[in-house]
């Protein structure tokens, strides 16, 4: 702000739209107004001068007016923005010093009990060089879309309809956007939304802070997933300690979903989803997926309490850990390495292959390396057919939703 001030009076001014609060969301936008009816302004600026004496400048209503026939008409999130340029020139010079205000009126005080205050978004790490210009140009695609969908909330995608804070998205971005970013204070916020909405019976709603949505366990393991990538990343263990309960609490629900042959199951019947997104969707069953993001998480929980002195629960979680690995080893692979289906068939996709080795210490080394082969050999055959049938050349991406990056060094 230091470059703005100007030696002697100065004025300051904000435009207020609709944002999250008052403007329309969910699937359909058919909620307006969905948090609040009115928005509002709370500014602080601190001016510091040479001599290290401060002045501080805040929005007072008895000093502050509003006026709310602008130039700006509409500007929402979804449905963009409606310009007046001709009262845009009629107001010319409202933001300096000087500007006849008298047709605007004195601002009001709007109660915000309850609610919590936003958290911040530090500035994106300088961009990394490399040789490879295609590479250059992905990591920068990357880096534009953390911007894009950082949007005061972790949405899904900014083009469309659905920007409500996706759980799943967040579960397989975690990693990527607490290295892109110092994003330990957004992320913290996201998971105190998480916090509020969660189920007497510890499941995580499937977004938030909107919490609906049908996403099922790899939507909720984002509130066990988000701490670690935070520990890993800033050695934030304050985060840990805050979510714990939290994460424990959804770990139970996760063991209540469990069937009687060891396989999870959804008791309200919620939707549950996989690799939606995969182009061979079809072909495959989430059931697989649903039972490694378990085990990731048992080892982040074994992890956490180790982290924080919880020994005796640090005990039990190993206990379930290495337990339900065992299980997800035994059912979901053949000796050869093949990925199955519940119930025993070939599930020899990209996705089976992938999930687990992105994922922290789901599978044994040994394991490991012979997945790694067989997720080599579903990338440089020639013949995967999608779910149209139509035969994709080697080397086609045939997921459509995993995390990269599940660095078992850091662990």
């Amino acid at each position: 702000m230091t470059a703005l001030l100007k030696k002697g009076d100065n004025a300051i001014g904000a435009q207020l739209a609709e944002g999250w609060w008052s403007g329309a969301i969910t699937f359909q936008v058919q909620n307006w107004n969905y948090y609040g009816d009115r928005q509002s302004l709370l500014l602080k600026l601190v001016v510091t001068y040479n001599d290290g004496s401060q002045e501080i400048i805040t929005s007072q209503p008895d000093e502050w007016k509003v006026l709310t026939d602008g130039a700006l008409k509409l500007g929402s999130i979804y449905q963009g923005q409606t310009y007046d340029d001709i009262r845009a020139q009629e107001l010319e010079g409202w933001d300096n010093v000087g500007f006849n205000d008298s047709a605007w009126t004195a601002a009001k005080v709007i109660p915000l009990t309850g609610t919590t205050a936003p958290g911040k978004w530090h500035e994106f790490l300088t961009d990394r060089d490399y040789e490879n210009a295609a590479v250059n140009r992905l990591e920068q695609n990357v880096r534009w879309s953390a911007k894009a969908n950082f949007f005061a909330i972790s949405t899904d995608c900014p083009q469309r309809n659905e920007r409500m804070g996706w759980s799943g998205d967040l579960a397989v971005f975690a990693n990527t956007a607490v290295y892109l970013a110092n994003s330990d204070n957004f992320l913290r916020q996201h998971m105190q939304a998480l916090r509020d909405l969660q189920a007497t019976d510890g499941r995580f709603t499937d977004t938030a802070p909107m919490g609906v949505g049908a996403g099922g366990f790899i939507w909720g393991s984002v509130g066990v997933i988000v701490q670690w990538e935070l520990y890993l990343q800033y050695g934030d263990t304050a985060t840990l300690a805050e979510h714990y309960d939290a994460m424990a609490a959804y770990m139970n629900y996760m063991a209540a979903c469990q069937t009687p042959d060891g396989l999870l199951n959804e008791p309200k019947g919620l939707l549950g989803l996989g690799d939606w997104l995969s182009p061979q969707f079809g072909q495959g069953e989430a059931q697989p997926l649903w039972n490694a993001y378990e085990v990731n998480n048992l080892y982040i929980m074994m992890r956490t309490a180790e982290i924080l002195g919880k020994s005796s629960d640090a005990s039990k979680w190993r206990s379930r850990y290495n337990e339900r690995k065992a299980h997800y080893a035994k059912r979901f692979f053949d000796a050869q390495g093949y990925a199955l289906k519940s119930d025993g068939s070939r599930m020899d996709l990209q996705t089976a292959y992938a999930v687990p080795l992105a994922l922290y210490n789901v599978v044994d080394s040994v394991k490991a390396k012979l997945l790694s082969q067989r997720l080599a050999d579903t990338v440089k055959r020639a013949d995967n057919v999608d779910d149209k049938g139509i035969k994709r050349p080697a080397y086609s991406l045939m997921t459509g939703f995993y995390r990269n990056g599940g660095d078992k060094s850091r662990a």
